[in-house]
């Protein structure tokens, strides 16, 4: 943004961990950016994103998951994308049947 970047022209991402972070920093940033992609991720149900009543600060959000993940439960990714969504984003959730706690290309196309 500093560099004349225009926000809505920003995603943030991440992957397990990297995602819950990405999710935080899209949501809760000054700027409006234009998405956040969480692969094999979740926010707990506390999450400072759910408490702070603010306005949605992020255009879209893309949220993927193995459904064979036994690092990160799949019902966990599902519980965040659903308190999102209820929060009035535009989010996309995707479980992948067989996937356990790993990237792939067709999640990522």
């Amino acid at each position: 943004v500093e560099a004349g970047v225009p926000p809505s022209m920003i995603a943030i991402g991440g992957f397990s961990m990297g995602g819950g972070i990405a999710l935080q920093t899209a949501l809760r940033s000054k700027h409006a950016v234009g998405g956040v992609f969480a692969l094999s991720s979740y926010l707990c149900d506390r999450a400072a994103v759910y408490a702070s009543g603010a306005a949605p600060r992020c255009l879209s959000v893309y949220m993927a998951h193995g459904g064979a993940d036994d690092f990160v439960p799949p019902a966990w990714g599902e519980n965040t994308a659903n308190m999102l969504d209820a929060r009035g984003l535009d989010v996309q959730w995707r479980k992948y049947n067989g996937m356990r706690h790993e990237l792939r290309g067709d999640e990522l196309d």
